[in-house]
């Protein structure tokens, strides 16, 4: 179904996201294309099919990297065996893979420029619950010691797409919701040694369904007295995928007058914890129940955390634009402290942020020591251009406004999903001062 045809049933448009693997950069969707980027000039330097390279029809597009490796999920069909998901490796450190295995043609003899998938392993595989069906995968979650896939309940019927591709109708609408079957969290040891012969390599962890987009973090902690391992993991959580709809232009269009519409994109963010000792005293083939609670109670999406020093590890904040549409001010950047459970906003009148980039100081000795950039549009500007879009740099510790730089375009500008922050090479430090009672953003550049 996929193996001839994957450009005519996947659109190679990977708009969602931006990611580093290693030196090289690509823009990342769902589906299995990558488009690496010049960050000069912006411009494509080659388009990767990821197919092709690893034999996966889906990837996600929030990859991890943990010391220099990239690891991501996708999703792999087979005739003699039900759909699986898998993990896949991709050795991006100047130095782990070595000249040998940068230079190894034997997969790919026509390559003269290896994809981190051309030389990507899969360390994990784990069957779809459906013999039929795949989940719907957008992020997962890593710690120290284990890789979280979340199986939610929203699937694509395999057989339903080639009916679709008759019918001139989009992969998406093979979606479907089973509201009666269990979120499953499938934690992996990344020690992936005996994975397929111990069963202990993989448990599994349910809770009522549940929709989600995007995990914010994962780790894992210790009971000081008795050594048992949990794993936590934090979700912008929704109780149906009632939000997808809402993204389709009709919706988008009639959204004041649809009364159901802000209900239908609300979420709300929870944590989950897995005692995996919990986990031996289930019956065979069963799964083991999670507990879950409520962080805080307030719309956040696009969740960004000090990545760079706190992914897979206990954390203090995340970092998040609200999704409460009928708020009073719905534009609104919110701060939240997953600690104390409260959280702090900053928001201006008509104005609509992206996604918050982290930025830490150079030497922070803070988790929240640095910045946010995100950049704003606003309501009532031409749909078709001039408009105005806005860089705005936030204090990460309190959400004060440190400055805002304005770019008029000729044309729309479109709201944008998920970016990187990439430090220019020169710039080696910044700090704050006050200089007649503002803060002044301080550029230090390197002299060697």
């Amino acid at each position: 179904m996929f193996s001839d045809s994957i450009e005519t049933i996947f659109s190679d448009n990977a708009n969602i996201g931006i990611f580093p693997f290693g030196d090289e950069i690509y823009s990342l969707a769902e589906t299995p294309f990558a488009h690496r980027i010049n960050l000069d000039n912006l411009e494509t330097l080659n388009t990767v099919n990821v197919h092709e390279e690893l034999g996966i029809v889906h990837h996600t597009s929030h990859p991890h990297t943990l010391d220099g490796i990239v690891y991501n999920i996708g999703q792999k069909l087979s005739l003699l065996k039900r759909p699986q998901y898998i993990i896949a490796e991709m050795d991006c450190t100047d130095d782990g893979s070595g000249p040998e295995f940068k230079n190894d043609r034997s997969r790919h003899p026509q390559s003269t420029i290896l994809s981190p998938w051309a030389t990507a392993k899969i360390v994990a595989t784990v069957p779809s619950r459906w013999p039929l069906s795949m989940g719907y995968i957008h992020s997962f979650a890593v710690t120290a010691n284990y890789f979280i896939l979340i199986e939610q309940p929203l699937s694509i019927f395999l057989p339903d797409v080639p009916l679709n591709l008759l019918r001139r109708e989009p992969v998406a609408s093979a979606l479907k919701f089973h509201s009666n079957k269990k979120t499953l969290f499938h934690v992996i040891r990344r020690n992936q040694q005996g994975f397929n012969r111990s069963s202990k390599s993989r448990q599994v962890f349910s809770v009522p369904s549940f929709f989600f987009f995007h995990t914010i973090n994962g780790y894992e902690t210790v009971d000081g007295d008795t050594n048992d391992i949990s794993i936590v993991v934090d979700i912008c959580c929704y109780d149906d995928p009632s939000i997808i709809n809402c993204m389709y232009v009709d919706a988008l269009k009639n959204a004041h007058t649809n009364p159901d519409y802000a209900k239908m994109i609300r979420g709300r963010p929870k944590r989950f914890t897995m005692k995996l000792s919990e986990f031996g005293k289930s019956q065979r083939g069963a799964s083991q129940v999670a507990q879950s609670k409520l962080i805080v109670d307030i719309g956040c999406e696009t969740p960004k955390i000090n990545y760079e020093s706190f992914n897979g590890k206990p954390y203090n904040y995340f970092y998040a634009i609200s999704s409460d549409v009928d708020a009073n001010q719905p534009g609104m950047l919110i701060k939240v402290d997953v600690l104390k459970e409260t959280f702090i906003t900053w928001m201006e009148p008509n104005a609509y942020p992206s996604e918050p980039i982290f930025v830490p100081s150079p030497d922070s000795k803070a988790e929240d020591d640095g910045l946010i950039l995100s950049t704003l549009l606003y309501g009532g500007e031409s749909v078709t251009g001039p408009s105005r879009a806005t860089l705005l740099i936030l204090k990460a510790q309190t959400l004060e406004p440190m400055t805002k730089v304005d770019i008029y375009c000729e044309t729309a500008i479109p709201k944008c999903l998920h970016g990187w922050f990439f430090p220019d090479l020169k710039t080696t430090s910044f700090s704050t001062s006050k200089q007649n009672g503002n803060d002044d953003l301080e550029v230090t550049k390197a002299t060697n």
